[in-house]
This record gives C-alpha cells, sequence and structure tokens, in this order.
C-alpha cells in the first residue's frame, strides 16, 4: 500500500508518518460525518440535545481540515518540524 514512498520497507521517515496521520485524521472525519448525520436525524425526531451534533459536526470539520492540511501544505514532510 505504501510502497510508492518506501514505508513499507521499513523505511520509517517523516513522510511516512505524516500520511498515517492524515489518514487517521480522514477515518475519524467520516465516523464524524455519520456520527453527526445520526445525531441531526436523532435531534429532529426525538428529545435528544443538539450538542451531540454540533460536537459531531466540529470534530468532523477539525479533522477534515488538519487532514486536508498535513500533506497538501507540508509537501508531505512533518508541518511541525
Amino acid at each position: 500500500m505504501f510502497d510508492h514512498r518506501g514505508c513499507a520497507n521499513g523505511n520509517k521517515n517523516k513522510t511516512c508518518l505524516v500520511e498515517l496521520v492524515a489518514g487517521i485524521l480522514g477515518w475519524v472525519w467520516i465516523l464524524a460525518a455519520v456520527a453527526a448525520l445520526y445525531f441531526l436525524v436523532v435531534a429532529i425526531f426525538s428529545n435528544s440535545p443538539w450538542s451531540r451534533f454540533f460536537w459531531a459536526f466540529g470534530i468532523g470539520a477539525v479533522a477534515k481540515w488538519l487532514a486536508s492540511g498535513f500533506p497538501s501544505k507540508t509537501n508531505g514532510k512533518w508541518p511541525l518540524a
């Protein structure tokens, strides 16, 4: 899967770490989006608090922002190094 960058061959450089973090954040975004849709429906049709929807939406928005910013803005380099 990561053969094109050498991550599968034991090369644990910062590029592999950035891809891993971006991938995890991408999955967090997807799961938060599904949870936000569920909490929206539950909040509209039952007596559930709206705060759950806003938390899921906020977490999804931040995860999407971070996931899209890691590889593209840093050209595959760790942004804090």
